[in-house]
């Protein structure tokens, strides 16, 4: 099993599992090593596991002795899509029962071939055509065999089940486990297909969808009634069983027979760390440092600095920030980080450009993932119509006014119903007030937290957020809204808020030296302020004295102030960026100060190719690289630097 696997269906027999690379956490080992069947459903949205969890029951369960149905593969997954007449459809589309009759007959018939204890029974004529017919032997065999029939036959399958193989259940006295995955994706087109639109191959309703999987919960119940020597461990959509345990007086009971496949952070670190240490050597850029810090190993660098509001994060949390917290979105991302060349995979951009682009894949697939369950949308059309990822609540209702304008809604949802399905899928957050400290907290739903399809409508807040793993997909769809991108605020859910505009009123600029000590100036471009401003003030709290533009005095002429302000400077410091190699104001300056006696630091806040007019000026001068650097090791060379220029 090798690391950063996104598809547990890679996983085909007990030799590919590696046990090393699953997290373990209390209710995991309670579920793979609890041999009394307390929990045999597993329930999650996509991305959070499920597969994975029941491969790795299903092999507990086979070096325990057991039976495990099926035979040839570890676990018992359907193939294609299924689709009904309109006669068939009218049977399966409202009534919870007749799936129960299929899914029981189906389970009995491969338990007990699988047993050898078919014989000398007296079976209506299809039952004994299943019975006898020996290329069917797992579960789904039997279940896609016995949807085919009419309702009639149906109904005497169900008759012979109660009165001769449920009987026969019962004398069971060896252990039998059956695995059950991915019966949604059987039924997915009935889902992922717009009801109005006719299927060319048959009747749809998203009804079949949820009623499949519920059906095949109360059937794995009732069995453990039946017999204690039968389990039947499956894996179902959360928001099917949501449904089912709103409508079923057995909800409580339902719930105890689940395990909820559910992450938090402490626990998906640990699953992107465990990733790591199954690299190759090779693929690592620090391997003395695997043991002792896994992402310095990996990346070689612990710390990004976020573009836009220049402070600096953890590498981890920046990765966790561009997923929807599950497993399946850390393994994308792994991957692609993986790919990378272990010498760019220490540049910041050519990691951040890995993240993201994954982060657009986790978020285009998610986005297909949830659509079915938002009415007649068109995403697309309505995630163009947002300028960034801080909203308040009047341009959400605009948002939404332009979307209904746009579509003409089409018979489908309306822009706030889509925005509202949006807030539940957990893609848009808000802001809110922590009950315990007061202060300002950001917060979004996780997948499956919020109910999809049945939102009242949008909570009201004074901001929306909109979630980082949509970043770089809203990026290239909308070439706006990036310089949209709050400048005040790293978006991630718990984290702290600042309202954007009181933040900007309050912001206390460092004030530009004005005495007669030797002193630092400062050239760069003003779009990298976030970042330059923030090193301007840390500058300043290590007492190093520093003259930039915010000293202009009113009045004066630019130009002339400038050139007095880099002649009396002791080290003129060029803050390096594709904005400030193209700007004039700063090439100008550069020129300047060449001609002069005057030390020049240079800070490259990026990787990049310098123009040969730039490359002629500053080529050869004192480099320290904040792009390439951890935090402390750059902001001391710098300061090593500068104190250089200004003793001398």
């Amino acid at each position: 099993m090798r690391p950063w696997t996104v598809d547990a269906d890679d996983i085909q027999i007990a030799q590919d599992f590696d046990a090393q690379l699953l997290h373990k956490t209390s209710w995991i080992e309670d579920f793979l090593e609890s041999t009394r069947g307390e929990k045999f459903i597993v329930v999650g949205t996509k991305g959070f596991g499920k597969t994975l969890l029941l491969k790795a029951k299903r092999i507990r369960s086979q070096d325990s002795g057991n039976l495990c149905i099926p035979r040839d593969a570890l676990l018992d997954k359907p193939v294609g899509n299924k689709i009904f007449s309109r006669e068939l459809l009218s049977v399966y589309d409202t009534d919870i029962e007749p799936w129960n009759r299929v899914w029981l007959t189906a389970i009995a018939c491969a338990v007990l071939k699988a047993t050898d204890q078919l014989k000398g029974l007296n079976l209506s004529p299809y039952l004994a055509h299943l019975v006898s017919d020996r290329r069917l032997q797992s579960v789904l065999d039997h279940f896609v065999a016995l949807l085919e029939l009419s309702p009639r036959d149906i109904h005497r399958c169900a008759q012979d089940t109660n009165t001769q193989l449920i009987p026969l259940l019962r004398t069971l006295n060896t252990p039998v486990s059956v695995f059950v995955d991915s019966v949604d994706e059987y039924f997915n087109k009935h889902i992922h297909t717009p009801v109005w639109r006719a299927s060319h191959s048959g009747e749809i309703s998203p009804n079949i969808w949820f009623l499949s999987q519920m059906s095949l919960v109360e059937v794995a119940y009732q069995l453990r009634r039946v017999t204690k020597h039968l389990k039947v461990f499956a894996s179902v959509r959360k928001e099917a069983f949501e449904r089912l345990a709103e409508t079923s007086p057995m909800a409580q009971q339902y719930r105890g027979s689940v395990i909820e496949a559910s992450y938090g952070p402490g626990s998906l670190k640990q699953i992107f760390l465990k990733n790591i240490s199954r690299e190759t050597k090779g693929n690592l850029v620090m391997p003395e440092k695997l043991n002792t810090d896994p992402m310095a190993a990996f990346l070689g660098r612990t710390s990004v600095t976020h573009g836009f509001t220049g402070t600096d994060e953890d590498a981890f949390e920046y990765i966790k920030r561009h997923t929807l917290l599950r497993p399946r979105d850390l393994m994308t991302i792994g991957q692609r980080l993986a790919a990378v060349e272990v010498s760019d995979r220490t540049n910041e951009r050519e990691f951040k450009r890995a993240v993201n682009e994954a982060a657009s894949e986790v978020a285009q697939e998610y986005l297909n993932e949830i659509a079915p369950h938002l009415g007649d949308a068109d995403m697309r059309a309505l995630l163009t119509l947002i300028p960034g990822n801080v909203l308040t609540r009047d341009l959400l209702e605009t948002i939404a006014a332009r979307y209904d304008e746009v579509t003409q809604q089409r018979g489908g949802a309306t822009g706030m119903e889509v925005l509202a399905g949006m807030f539940e899928a957990g893609l848009l957050g808000q802001v809110e007030t922590d009950p315990l400290t007061g202060d300002k907290l950001q917060r979004f739903l996780r997948p499956g937290e919020g109910r999809l399809g049945a939102a009242d409508g949008l909570p009201f807040a004074s901001f929306y957020l909109v979630r980082s793993v949509l970043s770089g997909f809203l990026a290239s769809i909308n070439s706006e809204y990036a310089s949209g991108t709050d400048r005040t605020n790293v978006i991630g859910d718990g984290l702290p808020w600042q309202d954007p505009e009181v933040h900007r009123r309050r912001q206390d600029r460092v004030p530009a030296y004005h005495g007669s000590d030797p002193y630092v100036y400062v050239c760069y471009s003003h779009e990298d302020s976030a970042i330059v401003t923030g090193e301007i003030a840390w500058l300043a709290r290590r007492g190093v004295n520093v003259w930039y533009d915010e000293g202009i005095t009113a009045g004066s002429r630019w130009s002339d102030e400038l050139a007095g302000r880099i002649r009396r400077s002791s080290v003129f410091l060029y803050f390096v960026s594709e904005s400030s190699v193209v700007s004039n104001h700063c090439i100008n300056e550069v020129n300047f100060v060449v001609d002069l006696d005057t030390p020049i630091v240079t800070v490259y806040l990026e990787e990049i190719d310098l123009p040969d007019g730039v490359k002629l000026m500053i080529g050869a001068k004192q480099t320290v690289r904040r792009h390439d650097l951890a935090r402390d090791e750059y902001r001391q060379r710098l300061e090593n630097a500068l104190l250089e220029g200004l003793t001398a």
